[in-house]
């Protein structure tokens, strides 16, 4: 992805991740708001996609803010493609970091997405 700080990487659709981010969150008392959100977000139509080749470009970009209990806002970046996501934030601690990292893999456990045993094996920090 090339931006912020890297939550993680996973075999799931931009589509179904994003709302499971935004519910895990919420369940742990953040606000968090989707802002942005665009289907082939990398090139315009009929024209290959820079990062996967693609004709159209089949990447998904959602940017969502997180607002913590401090009041302060934080960008979530998902870039999505041929099923798979990574996450990314921008400016935040490692603590901030590690708790989102954690409360979104939660999530995704709980709610027993495909390919949990690769999620786990693909976050990165």
């Amino acid at each position: 992805m090339g931006f912020g700080e890297r939550l993680l990487a996973t075999n799931i659709h931009a589509h179904e991740l994003v709302p499971v981010i935004m519910l895990s969150l919420q369940e742990k008392g953040l606000s968090v708001f989707k802002t942005f959100s665009l289907d082939s977000a990398c090139a315009p139509l009929n024209t290959p996609c820079p990062h996967h080749g693609t004709t159209p470009c089949s990447c998904r970009l959602v940017i969502l803010i997180l607002v913590t209990e401090q009041d302060v806002c934080h960008s979530l970046i998902v870039h999505g493609s041929d099923g798979e996501s990574e996450i990314a934030i921008l400016d935040a601690d490692n603590e901030l970091v590690e708790e989102v990292r954690r409360i979104v893999l939660d999530g995704i456990d709980l709610l027993g997405l495909p390919g949990e045993e690769t999620n786990q094996a693909l976050v990165r920090g």
